[in-house]
């Protein structure tokens, strides 16, 4: 069993299916999920950032550019651990 910390680095860690034998890699990720939903495949915009856009950049107190946090209504989700110092503070202002 792989220790939490060596989790991270695992390539299917936030995948929540896996592709069944014959389908194309990467057809059940999340990005191709919600192109799929859209009207037009090209409405899909991705980050500019490319240390945000592998996951490797996580947010700090002073610095939130990396993060990526989503308020709608009263719901505010982050879309990982290494966006929870302004996922916090987001939450926190609601509260």
């Amino acid at each position: 069993m792989a220790r939490p910390v060596d989790r991270c680095w695992h390539p299917d860690h936030y995948r929540t299916y896996r592709e069944e034998p014959g389908q194309p890699a990467g057809s059940l990720s999340v990005r191709q999920e919600v192109t799929r939903a859209l009207a037009r495949p090209k409405d899909f915009l991705d980050t500019a950032d490319r240390a945000q856009a592998r996951g490797r950049a996580r947010d700090r107190l002073v610095d939130a550019r990396p993060a990526f946090v989503v308020e709608r209504g009263n719901h505010v989700s982050a879309r990982w651990p290494g966006d929870v110092h302004t996922f916090t503070k987001t939450f926190a202002a609601r509260v």
